[in-house]
């Protein structure tokens, strides 16, 4: 598969990440659409999710982590927290993470985010960033409809549009059943040719998906709001590769002596 630097992406650039597993299946047989595990219930049809522009891919990275933190701390459990905790504790701290997430107060709980960040920073190390090219009202549509924003609105649940306006953010419109920039798809069951996929790299050749966020977060040209858990979360992560620079060379130095 080709590669392309982030540095060489136009503003407009179409994004996707897989896991780098997929890597070898994509370049033999492109993209194929389909319902994934989290969309389970959600999507009707298969498609190809997507950011459109480096903006639109540091919203959705912001959304993913308030996604997975709740994940974390609501009742999916996805890496066990409550798994030795009765019944009734289960329940008291589900409600207890319900209210800390719908007050927003999340964002000052230094251990979960700790915990999240810990999560996201090995999610990143095992996914790739693709850049597609694909065309509107061609591969997709920039008016189609965000299958999630859609129930939410039919069903008119106070709580639940609660719930989803801090989980997309102040960039999203819930009251608009339409897609957004950091949340697009293709048509569904459209699949993307592998002469139409581009692998994106750094500018010193790194191919994971963290290394690329933090790059294309530090070089963005303009400040991007609303983005509290990304914030913090580079500087995390930033910090921990230092950290892991220095044991290196320690580890190097301490070999060769």
């Amino acid at each position: 598969m080709k590669k392309i630097l982030l540095d060489e992406l136009k503003d407009t650039c179409i994004l996707h990440f897989t896991n780098n597993n997929n890597l070898t299946k994509i370049e033999e047989e492109g993209l194929i659409p389909l319902i994934g595990q989290n969309a389970q219930g959600i999507e009707k049809n298969p498609k190809i999710f997507f950011s459109k522009g480096k903006k639109g891919a540091l919203e959705l990275s912001e959304v993913w982590m308030r996604w997975l933190m709740n994940r974390i701390f609501g009742e999916k459990d996805r890496i066990g927290i409550y798994q030795n905790t009765s019944i009734k504790e289960r329940r008291i701290l589900l409600e207890n993470w319900f209210k800390e997430f719908l007050s927003g107060d999340y964002l000052k709980d230094t251990e979960k985010k700790q915990i999240l960040f810990d999560y996201y920073f090995y999610y990143l190390e095992e996914r790739i960033y693709l850049t597609l090219d694909i065309k509107d009202k061609e591969e997709y549509d920039s008016s189609a409809i965000d299958e999630n924003k859609e129930a939410i609105i039919k069903e008119n649940s106070n709580m639940k549009r609660l719930f989803a306006k801090i989980m997309y953010g102040n960039f999203s419109n819930i009251d608009s059943p339409l897609v957004e920039e950091w949340n697009m798809h293709t048509i569904p069951n459209i699949s993307i040719k592998r002469e139409k996929i581009k692998q994106v790299i750094t500018k010193d050749g790194k191919e994971d998906m963290l290394s690329i966020i933090i790059e294309m977060y530090e070089n963005y040209s303009e400040k991007i709001d609303g983005v509290p858990l990304l914030d913090e979360f580079i500087e995390y992560a930033k910090k921990r590769n230092e950290l892991s620079k220095k044991q290196k060379k320690k580890e190097r130095v301490e070999n060769n002596d």
